[in-house]
């Protein structure tokens, strides 16, 4: 068993933790570049973490797989600087699982969220990057994840919205009209725009001569 660490005034803190990162950082991700001392806390911090923001309460994770650096009493202090902080509006972001009213497609967006979640926990967890700036397996996994429910959740939204999409939206007014059984010669131009009418309005006002025919009646 290792020697626990000597409390120290930094602990716990997020500048503490920040400071062992780039440790960690510094040393290309290997445990030497830390000291016993440094490396308790900093496993602390980590069984903290996985405890109060997804409520694992595990003995060991995939840093720590035999739980050799597990010690109650520094992750019970740890956690301190995980505790939620009050939100700056009213509450979260409902889930769309929440706000549909349709019980089917509500179904449909809390199975998405039971893929999705243990993945995004997953990244946490491990991380975005491998050291070399690759995405770790996780967010390979997670990202693949996302983008397989956002093409379903297009689809929905497509078949759901067919009628705006159907053939008969994309048709010009003659194709609509041929549809409908209405010929071109139906349809008839408004009284104010027709030639004739307004060739008429200007007899009767004087401002035009009328023919003989329109004279004898047959204009009328």
């Amino acid at each position: 068993m290792e020697e626990l660490p000597a409390r120290t005034a930094s602990f716990p803190s997020m500048q503490d933790l920040r400071n062992l990162r780039q440790l960690l950082k510094n040393s290309k991700f290997e445990w030497s570049g830390l000291s016993i001392d440094e490396r308790w806390r900093y496993h602390a911090y980590d069984y903290a973490f996985l405890r109060v923001r997804h409520g694992l309460d595990n003995r060991n994770y995939p840093l720590d797989p035999d739980g050799k650096w597990f010690n109650a009493a520094l992750c019970e202090a740890a956690e301190r600087i995980y505790q939620p902080r009050k939100p700056l509006y009213s509450g979260e972001r409902p889930r769309p699982a929440d706000t549909v009213r349709d019980p089917q497609l509500a179904g449909h967006f809390r199975a998405q969220d039971a893929e999705r979640l243990p993945l995004k926990r997953q990244v946490q967890i491990h991380g975005e990057r491998l050291a070399n700036g690759d995405p770790t397996p996780e967010m390979l996994a997670f990202m693949a994840c996302c983008a397989r429910q956002a093409e379903a959740n297009a689809a929905i939204y497509a078949r759901r919205n067919r009628k705006a999409f159907a053939p008969e939206a994309r048709m010009s007014q003659a194709q609509i009209n041929e549809a409908l059984g209405v010929s071109a010669t139906e349809q008839r131009r408004p009284k104010h725009e027709d030639p004739e009418e307004l060739r008429r309005s200007r007899i009767e006002l004087g401002l035009e001569d009328a023919p003989e025919s329109y004279a004898n009646g047959v204009g009328g």
